[in-house]
């Protein structure tokens, strides 16, 4: 079959599709036939063979409501019999109308029972009306029996043709059910068969397409695994068409490409050994010259400037050794020269950080002068002030003397007529004394209280730090909050100890204000007669205090001009605090750069004393 292996592959694939399509199309079609059958079942068989018991059942309950009516014995109830009887009439009318639309057949055994029903339930409704309906309320029991049984005979038919209806529709019934169960049998049947028709046809047609595609692979396999072993004298004969037909060629192809290319790779394989040889030797000298070259790189690492290197080698490899050599003098030069400027460095920076470290003391020392110069100044200043402000205020004061000087006559006058107003409020203020001395002893009470207060929190305290103490570690902060508690009550007793302290003082000053205040009744009155001659004497004073008044403002002009000067003196000292500052600061970095460049110094000379020169 001289087709592709994609071909063969796809034609099995579509074979079983094929299949699969004209099983599901018939599966289909079964489905269909079955769910009709089965839509008619559940559309007409059983809603007819339903509407059969119901026009029985209303039938029954239509001679019930007969025999109700006429054994009623009110027009009440016969008027609601009536009305039942009507409307079981309009439901068997509804009934009849929607049966007659579920007949399929017009000339059926279904149509002539059903007609027949129609038929009887007129006559019946007929006879109920003109026997029944129109009895007496006032009829015997005999003539009511007699209408009742009048219809009887029109009743039994009607219930007669409506059990050969309900027979019908239940034959219809089973026969439909008989045929979907049928339907669905056979549909199964056929089907299941068909799938396995169908698997079996596409099992045999693929079994025969991957028997011959797996002989052919393995065709290649053992030849392609004996040429992997070294025999290139394998050949494939293959007579398919496919792509393993292909394969098989190509393998043929490469298999005498793969003889050819081997006797060129043997040849070629014995110039590399002669070339691998001869890259040997090259090689070997090669890392004699590098290791001579690396011993002498390594002494120079370890700091042996005195060395120098033998040339060896290739034109290359000397010029190498030429300018290894080049290198080390270079660098011997430079060690030198490094060696001598450390030095010199070394040297430099201990003279800058002796100078820096001397500056930086006398800076420190005139540092600390000044600042005892400005507390000096600040002190003098503060005593120039406060003795400015006394001299101008003693100034004040002698004018205000005098002016009160000159003013005493008058005033004495007042007095004297004052003198009988403060006897009154002596008087008042006595009175007022008194009272303090009693509301004295109403915070003498309280101060008890309070300090009864303070014993019991003082107790409190004591026992709530025994109990923390029995609280080991989870009672710690409780004993601390208890001793601040005990501290605060005995600072509350010491306190209510001075407030009693200070209350008694009180009461005893009280005692002695009420005695003063008596006697002070006794003086005013002496006072007036010494105001008049205090008046005379406030006349000499005021002479005298006029002219020590202009003494004064003299002195307090002074000190303000003296306090000016302080300041001036205070600024200048600041400024030069300021100045020394940071000078001092200026100078604690130089003294810490040259620290610096004198550590630097010394690590140079440590670093460059590893060479040998």
């Amino acid at each position: 079959m001289n087709l592709s292996i994609r071909l063969k592959l796809l034609a099995a694939l579509g074979l079983s599709l094929f299949l699969l399509l004209v099983l599901g199309i018939f599966a289909l079609f079964q489905m269909s036939t079955m769910n009709a059958r089965a839509d008619f079942v559940g559309k007409n068989s059983i809603p007819t063979l339903n509407m059969a018991s119901d026009m029985r059942r209303i039938a029954n309950r239509y001679r019930s409501s007969q025999a109700a009516y006429l054994l009623a014995i009110t027009s009440e109830e016969r008027s609601l019999l009536s009305e039942d009887m009507l409307t079981q009439e309009k439901e068997m009318t509804t009934i009849f109308r929607d049966y007659a639309m579920l007949i399929v057949a017009t000339d059926s055994s279904e149509r002539q029972a059903y007609d027949a029903i129609v038929n009887d339930w007129t006559d019946f409704v007929s006879q109920s009306r003109s026997t029944i309906i129109t009895t007496s309320i006032t009829a015997n029991s005999a003539e009511k029996e007699t209408a009742f049984h009048f219809s009887d005979t029109k009743f039994q038919s009607l219930i007669g043709a409506t059990a050969k209806l309900r027979e019908i529709d239940g034959v219809q019934s089973d026969e439909a059910l008989k045929a979907v169960q049928s339907t669905y049998e056979g549909s199964r049947t056929l089907v299941i068969g068909s799938t396995g028709l169908a698997i079996l046809f596409s099992a045999v047609f693929g079994l025969i397409i991957s028997t011959a595609i797996v002989r052919n692979i393995s065709l290649l396999t053992r030849a392609t695994a004996a040429v992997a072993a070294g025999d290139m004298s394998q050949q494939v004969t293959m007579r398919s068409g496919d792509e393993l037909g292909t394969l098989a060629t190509s393998f043929n192809q490469m298999t005498e490409n793969l003889r050819a290319s081997k006797a060129t790779e043997e040849q070629a394989h014995k110039l590399e050994i002669q070339r691998n040889l001869a890259e040997r030797e090259t090689r070997a000298e090669l890392q004699r010259v590098v290791a001579h070259y690396s011993d002498f790189i390594a002494r120079i690492a370890a700091g042996d400037l005195t060395s120098r290197v033998d040339e060896q080698g290739d034109a290359e490899m000397r010029r190498i050794g030429v300018d290894l050599n080049k290198m080390v003098e270079g660098l011997h030069q430079i060690t030198t020269q490094t060696q001598q400027a450390a030095a010199n460095i070394a040297a430099a920076a201990a003279e800058i950080l002796s100078a820096t470290t001397q500056q930086a003391a006398s800076a420190a020392e005139q540092s600390a002068a000044l600042t005892q110069t400005t507390t000096t100044i600040d002190e003098v200043k503060a005593i120039a002030i406060q003795t400015a402000q006394q001299a101008a205020q003693v100034a004040h004061d002698s004018q205000s003397a005098l002016n009160a000087a000159r003013e005493g006559t008058s005033s004495v006058e007042e007095t004297v007529t004052g003198m009988s107003q403060i006897r009154s409020r002596v008087e008042s203020i006595a009175e007022t004394i008194l009272a303090l001395a009693e509301q004295t002893q109403a915070i003498g009470t309280i101060i008890t209280t309070v300090s009864e207060l303070a014993d019991q929190s003082n107790l409190l305290a004591l026992n709530a730090a025994i109990e923390a103490a029995r609280a080991g570690e989870q009672g710690r902060s409780f004993a601390v909050v208890a001793q601040h508690v005990r501290d605060l009550a005995e600072r509350s007793k010491g306190a209510t100890q001075q407030v009693r302290e200070i209350l008694s003082e009180i009461q005893k000053a009280t005692n002695a204000a009420v005695l003063v205040t008596e006697e002070g009744t006794k003086g005013v009155e002496a006072g007036a007669r010494l105001a008049g001659q205090a008046g005379q004497v406030i006349h000499r004073i005021a002479a005298e205090v006029e002219g020590g008044a202009q003494a004064n403002v003299q002195m307090a002009a002074a000190a303000q001009q003296q306090t000016a000067g302080m300041e001036q003196i205070g600024q200048a000292m600041g400024s030069i605090q300021q100045a020394t500052t940071q000078a001092l600061a200026s100078t604690r970095q130089a003294e810490r750069a040259a620290q610096d460049l004198h550590t630097l110094a010394q690590s140079l000379q440590r670093t460059i004393a590893a060479y040998r020169l």
